[in-house]
């Protein structure tokens, strides 16, 4: 089994893509063979070299060197173009310096009888040899030409551009890389806050909504009720109401009562609650009692749920000749005094 150090080095080389053969068909028999590898450090080692290039700073060459590398093809171009020239020029010089052999005189005298006749004469095979020969001389010398040419030319190099100042790389890219990394936390940190907000401003709305509706509810009972009882809120409205609390005679029942008068309109209101069953043929009604004479204000039966009865008229008496209340069982025709047996009575307290 491998030094953990190697594996260690050949997953780095491997991530950066920078392992040679011999190692990479070592490291691939490994990985066959069922050896064992670092996975989570694999993985950060992925993710390393993956944020290398957020690490590099963008730098832009100095537009001088961009001007000198154009001017250096350009004045390159016009050197090829002299040595083109130059080539030109020596190979016409090195055919004229060609040594002129006998074989060559007889070749030239045979092509000026071709010119002075009409008829083309056939070329003998040591003329043949000649032209060969000189064709071959030719290229030769062409060649050579090329050749030193080539040696003269002077390649590019980074020795032309030591004159150039190396420029400064600016620190802005880094800012504003920093500014870009800052406003994109802010966004995020920001469109979370409105999602979470928009949720919540929603869950607000909506239990608004559901308060709103029973207070409809609410006001729908309310007024219905209002309606109902119409006369004895508008006897509420008045000023001046004084109150008698009654009392049950009898202890059995648990009944009780309160009678509201407005001796300047001449109303009253009479609430009365947990009044016993009647039998039947039988009503309760409801005196005023004063200097020994009884006066009927009410004649009324309970049903159940009600406890208010409003008294449209009142006689006239003082509040101070008031001398007892009172509610009895009588007929349900109605009597002229009481005769029924008391349910609740009860006065103005006595100065």
């Amino acid at each position: 089994m491998p030094d953990s150090t190697i594996i260690y080095e050949m997953i780095s080389a491997f991530v950066l893509g920078c392992m040679d053969k011999e190692n990479y068909d070592y490291f691939k028999n490994y990985i066959d063979n069922n050896g064992k590898l670092p996975l989570n450090d694999f993985s950060e080692f992925q993710i390393l070299v993956s944020l290398i290039p957020t690490l590099l700073e963008i730098s832009k060459p100095d537009p001088k060197l961009k001007d000198l590398v154009a001017k250096n093809i350009l004045s390159y171009q016009e050197e090829i173009k002299a040595k083109i020239r130059a080539d030109k020029t020596a190979t016409k010089a090195s055919t004229k310096n060609v040594p002129r052999t006998k074989t060559k005189t007889v070749s030239n005298n045979i092509s000026s009888l071709k010119k002075q006749t009409k008829h083309s004469v056939p070329k003998t095979n040591a003329e043949e040899k000649t032209e060969n020969k000189n064709k071959a001389e030719h290229k030769a010398a062409n060649t050579s030409a090329k050749i030193k040419g080539r040696r003269n030319k002077k390649p590019l190099t980074l020795e032309s551009t030591e004159k150039i100042k190396t420029p400064q790389i600016s620190k802005s890219s880094k800012t504003i890389w920093y500014l870009f990394l800052l406003v994109l936390i802010i966004t995020i940190a920001a469109s979370i806050y409105l999602y979470f907000g928009k949720i919540n401003l929603e869950n607000k709305t909506a239990k608004l909504n559901r308060e709103i509706v029973l207070l409809k509810a609410e006001m729908r009972k309310e007024s219905k009720y209002i309606k109902a009882n119409k006369k004895i809120v508008d006897f509420l409205d008045y000023n001046n109401i004084d109150i008698i609390n009654l009392q049950k005679k009898d202890n059995s029942i648990n009944t009780s009562g309160k009678l509201f008068i407005a001796f300047n309109k001449k109303k009253a209101l009479l609430e009365a609650e947990n009044l016993p069953v009647l039998p039947n043929g039988k009503v309760f009604q409801l005196w005023l009692i004063t200097n020994d004479i009884s006066y009927p204000l009410l004649k009324f039966t309970h049903e159940q749920g009600q406890k208010f009865y409003t008294m449209p008229k009142l006689p006239y008496v003082p509040k101070s000749e008031v001398d007892l209340i009172r509610i009895t069982v009588e007929p349900d025709s109605g009597s002229e005094y009481p005769t029924g047996n008391t349910i609740l009575f009860g006065g103005f307290p006595k100065k």
